[in-house]
């Protein structure tokens, strides 16, 4: 169990570095690459809450509480950054009002975050799985056939959420625990590979939607700027359809994903 338990150290450590990252500054991609690797040990904890028994799970659940709420905190900083980079890619010249509004925002915000960031710091003291995990007592076969179980779970809820999902926020979401658990089982078995690129340009396009979605809020939210809220809708639209029309090819591609290389 010790590959279990330096995956986790792993991929904590992670965290720990990009928070400390984010400290230094509130850019747009040092609170993205946070909240990935953040993501990441979520995905992880996922599955090990899966293998855990039932009293041991719930002692995992605490720590994954703690990251999921903090995930939930950035958000709205995430979405006000995503304001800010697209409007500048839409026009040439920004109007100026519009520009001074985001601007505004961005600035509470980052104050928010920062101060959340600071109680984070001081306050986040996560339980040490360790002995959690080697309670488990698994051998190789048995960790690997689990995991090709949760890997299967994990396709089903992408192909669930592909077929009932109307914006592609559930949808992405399923994509990303899917990509990141197949990396994951790599690491664990070093004979594994699964070619996940196909997947991560499925999961950018249909974050490109979820941009265009936030953007598309908050324009409308001002009322003012109809020309941009057309063009916005116009590129949103064609979006839209080129997701429809790789529907097939990411069924195809998800139902692959149980068949890898080892």
């Amino acid at each position: 169990m010790n590959d279990l338990i330096q995956l986790h150290n792993h991929l904590y450590r992670i965290v720990q570095s990009e928070y400390s990252n984010c400290v230094i500054g509130t850019a747009k991609s040092s609170i993205h690459d946070l909240r990935v690797a953040i993501r990441r040990l979520d995905t992880y904890y996922t599955f090990l809450s899966s293998i855990l028994n039932k009293e041991a799970s719930l002692k995992l659940a605490y720590n994954q509480r703690i990251i999921q709420s903090y995930l939930s905190e950035l958000s709205a900083l995430r979405d006000i950054q995503v304001i800010q980079v697209h409007l500048s890619s839409l026009t040439a010249q920004t109007d100026s009002d519009l520009r001074s509004a985001v601007e505004s925002t961005l600035a509470v915000e980052k104050k928010k975050a920062a101060k959340r960031l600071s109680k984070w710091a001081v306050g986040l003291v996560f339980k040490d799985n360790s002995q959690l995990i080697l309670s488990l007592n698994l051998s190789s076969e048995e960790l690997y056939t689990m995991c090709a179980h949760h890997q299967m779970k994990l396709a089903r809820s992408v192909l669930k959420a592909l077929h009932t999902d109307s914006n592609y926020h559930k949808t992405r979401l399923a994509l990303k625990h899917l990509r990141y658990f197949l990396e994951q089982v790599e690491t664990l078995f070093a004979q594994t590979h699964f070619d996940t690129t196909a997947l991560s340009s499925y999961q950018d396009l249909l974050g490109m939607h979820q941009d265009y979605r936030v953007l598309l809020r908050f324009l409308r939210r001002q009322a003012e700027y109809p020309g941009l809220v057309t063009h916005l809708e116009l590129m949103l639209h064609s979006l839209d359809l080129s997701i429809k029309a790789s529907e097939k090819d990411l069924t195809l591609l998800v139902h692959s994903c149980g068949y890898e290389t080892r």
